[in-house]
């Protein structure tokens, strides 16, 4: 069975989730509305106590655990697609120089 999806079957919902969160939310474009969504109060002083509760508490709060979640997540899959891969290159070595030594007799 294929690593990858054998790893993603057994994530529980909020690993799925901070996952989803990382993919999706930690990017530039989001860095980029958060950067506006700072921004407003400079211009419309009405809405800084909504918009510093947001930034405050929902972005940092919330979203920022789940995005090192989610790379701790990542990290983990590629350590254990890591080791299949050396494992296979283990058994292919193992596989050349067998042929090696049956060509040298």
């Amino acid at each position: 069975m294929n690593v990858t999806k054998k790893y993603k079957e057994n994530l529980t919902k909020f690993e799925k989730l901070a996952l989803w969160i990382n993919t999706y939310i930690g990017t530039i474009e989001f860095t980029v509305f958060c950067f506006v969504l700072v921004t407003i109060p400079i211009f419309r002083p009405e809405t800084q106590t909504v918009i510093f509760y947001i930034s405050s508490g929902y972005l940092q709060l919330i979203l920022l655990p789940l995005i090192i979640m989610g790379g701790n997540l990542q990290t983990k899959h590629h350590e254990i697609v890591a080791e299949e891969q050396f494992e296979k290159l283990l058994k292919n070595e193992q596989k050349i120089e067998k042929i090696l030594s049956l060509l040298e007799k």
